[in-house]
């Protein structure tokens, strides 16, 4: 009996010895995902002062064509963006988070897709976007995101500038 739990005992540390430090925990990445969709929401139903509990004060968000620092500067984006496009459809689709539960940080990539309607013809830009989660008093905040566009499909907005 004592052989076997010596055994037990060098089976259960020979495998922790090759386990990564802790990197991901189910209830982190569910707060991610909820907190993902709560941000969809608030962008789709165009309630922009509802995404301000979802982001750190100096969130950053980078595309091809702008940039933003800050949570003020962030929604300003969004509602001359919105004024542009009051039919605007914006929805990221997380595929994979990866939390680093020492350091209070995530990783999420996902696919995004945009669409609305230029001069009456339907566009929609679809691409890959990375964003970094911060755990703060311990809620999961949008901290940083990069989307880049790979296609775009439907009015002239789509063809290349010169």
């Amino acid at each position: 009996m004592q052989k076997v739990r010596w055994v037990l005992v060098v089976l259960l540390l020979g495998a922790g010895a090759t386990m990564q430090p802790s990197l991901a925990s189910d209830p982190d990445e569910a707060a991610i995902r909820a907190a993902r969709s709560r941000l969809n929401e608030a962008l789709s139903k165009q309630q922009l002062a509802a995404m301000n509990e979802e982001l750190v004060e100096n969130v950053s968000v980078t595309g091809p064509v702008w940039r933003t620092v800050g949570r003020d500067q962030l929604l300003q984006a969004y509602t001359r963006l919105i004024s542009r496009r009051p039919d605007l459809v914006w929805i990221r689709e997380p595929q994979a988070i990866r939390i680093n539960a020492s350091w209070l940080f995530a990783s999420e990539s996902g696919e995004w897709r945009e669409s609305w309607r230029e001069r009456g013809v339907f566009t929609e830009l679809r691409g890959s976007y990375l964003a970094l989660w911060r755990k703060v008093d311990g809620h999961w905040l949008l901290d940083a995101e990069v989307f880049v566009p790979l296609s775009c499909m439907g009015s002239n907005y789509c063809n290349p500038r010169r």
